[in-house]
């Protein structure tokens, strides 16, 4: 989006779908968003307590913790599953640094699955 001062916001839609709203307040908790900082689970930079807060606050439905745990082990094995794919096409379609970079990373969900299970 652009306005009159410049560039004002970016808009992804990737990844758009109808779903639960928790489905996304989760998706910035998943692991590979954090960027090495482990003590701050959304998205390396703040607490989940605080990111419901903001969210109740702002008009969202009251946040059910363990359904939003559920979502985020589930972002969590979604982005591992997305890694793999890039496996292939590395291999195939786009060997490109970037594919083969995000494919390794793969092996990373898997120990952040076992974090969240065990949690």
């Amino acid at each position: 989006m652009v306005g009159p001062d410049g560039v004002r916001a970016v808009l992804d839609w990737e990844l758009a779908h109808v779903a639960d709203p928790l489905e996304d307040l989760a998706w910035i908790c998943v692991n590979a968003w954090r960027f090495g900082v482990l003590d701050k689970p959304v998205g390396g930079f703040g607490d989940r307590e605080d990111l419901y807060a903001g969210y109740e606050a702002a008009g969202g439905e009251t946040v059910d913790r363990n359904r939003a745990a559920w979502w985020e082990v589930y972002g969590t094995l979604r982005w591992g599953v997305m890694c793999a794919g890039m496996t292939a096409s590395f291999r195939t379609a786009d060997p490109t640094v970037e594919r083969a970079v995000i494919a390794r990373r793969s092996s990373e969900t898997e120990l952040d699955l076992l974090r969240l299970l065990a949690a």
